[in-house]
């Protein structure tokens, strides 16, 4: 009798002690939870586009996620792939100042060394410019943008049709 009683308690302690330590590091994983907000296209040229999104960003975690790359890659209707090349924030600036009717820039542009602090949430700008026309990237299947850690945490955003 007194072997199951020690048996229980043992396992009892065993029990509380794994809670505890998951529920002390359960902030310390990297990881982003984000959405597409708005998605616009501006034409630069007949064969070349631009596109502006603009993402809410959650980081749940403790620990501050540090951007090393941000990638978007667009898919087409016909289901092929367009890697799209990044815009900096000044050429963005730039080029939306050329074209007012698109309306300004309206969050700071999500890159190489941006700094997302722990339990934060924010609205950040993405823009790349494709080599395709307008009219491709406004008809296109799916568009997704790979945001990497310094630490090589990668996480997909997928935009929703």
């Amino acid at each position: 009798m007194q072997v199951l009683r020690f048996t229980l308690f043992g396992l009892l302690l065993v029990t509380l002690l794994a809670g505890l330590v998951y529920w002390s590091n359960s902030g310390s994983q990297v990881r982003l939870n984000a959405e597409v907000v708005r998605v616009r296209v501006v034409a630069t040229s007949e064969k070349s586009a631009v596109l502006i999104a603009e993402l809410r960003i959650n980081n749940p975690a403790s620990v501050p996620f540090v951007v090393r790359e941000v990638k978007t890659v667009l898919t087409q209707q016909d289901g092929r792939t367009l890697a799209g090349d990044q815009v900096a924030q000044g050429d963005l600036d730039r080029l939306l100042a050329y074209f007012p009717a698109d309306g300004p820039r309206y969050n700071e542009t999500l890159k190489i060394r941006s700094r997302l602090p722990g339990k934060s949430r924010r609205d950040w700008t993405v823009a790349a410019s494709f080599p395709a026309a307008k009219r491709t990237v406004d008809g296109r299947r799916g568009l997704a943008f790979e945001i990497e850690d310094v630490d090589g945490v990668r996480v997909t955003v997928t935009e929703s049709r």
